[in-house]
């Protein structure tokens, strides 16, 4: 008597044992959610979110402001110098020409070496500032005192131990009447109150200049593009400073 699906059923089970079981070294991973939302980039259409790596799109919106931000340290710097640079140089190529003059005023010994003294020349310079001397020439020129006071210099000369009486005007020939008249009204004072032993004696006259005086333009302009740049510089860390307070409130 043959028994049904005795020997047939044997491998169906053996199959399904080794299909079960697979290989008894390895382990089967175990599965990661994935939102029903999101979709792999390869695979994803129209209408669905693509995966894509965490914080790259908080790093990509942090990058475009620190860039946007570093402009102005550049902008502002360069706009400032070109700015002062530029308005120096127009001061100078617009302002009136001066003319300069000079008369120079000796103290001499009235001994026979004709020595000069630098003490007294300081203080023959004090006096030629003075009210009385000073309020002699503008009677004298018919000027006011303040213009006088802004035209005309009375200072020891840088070369030697001499009083140096330098004008400077719009006019080459005001300019030299002007440092005669002081240097004469100087020695009128000399005059009524000499100094026992020495005496004061016009070395040198002044003549009007030929030319005008050339203002130191690249020194103006080099100056105005440092000064400017400096400025520029300060706005620049005050708008950072400003951009990372609104940025710690937000």
């Amino acid at each position: 008597m043959t028994k049904r699906g005795g020997s047939g059923a044997r491998p169906q089970q053996r199959a399904r044992k080794t299909r079960s079981t697979g290989d008894p070294g390895t382990k089967a991973a175990p599965a990661t959610a994935v939102p029903a939302d999101v979709v792999p980039a390869e695979t994803a259409g129209p209408g669905s979110e693509a995966v894509r790596p965490a914080g790259s799109s908080a790093a990509a919106g942090t990058a475009a402001p620190r860039r946007g931000r570093r402009w102005p340290a550049v902008v502002l710097p360069l706009l400032g110098a070109l700015l002062l640079a530029g308005a120096a140089l127009a001061y100078v190529l617009t302002s009136p020409a001066r003319y300069s003059a000079e008369a120079l005023v000796a103290v001499l010994s009235e001994d026979t070496d004709g020595a000069v003294s630098e003490p007294l020349t300081s203080i023959w310079v004090e006096i030629g500032n003075s009210d009385a001397v000073l309020d002699r020439v503008t009677d004298e020129l018919g000027v006011s005192r303040s213009a006088l006071d802004e035209g005309l210099t009375v200072s020891v000369s840088s070369s030697a131990p001499l009083i140096s009486i330098r004008a400077s005007t719009g006019d080459a020939e005001r300019s030299a009447a002007w440092a005669n008249a002081t240097a004469e009204a100087l020695l009128d004072e000399d005059d009524a109150d000499r100094v026992p032993g020495w005496s004061l004696e016009q070395v040198t006259s002044a003549q009007p200049a030929q030319r005008a005086d050339q203002p130191p333009t690249l020194l103006l302009v080099a100056a105005g593009a440092v000064l400017g740049a400096l400025v520029g510089a300060s706005a620049a860390q005050l708008l950072a400073a400003r951009a990372r307070r609104r940025g710690a409130r937000a």
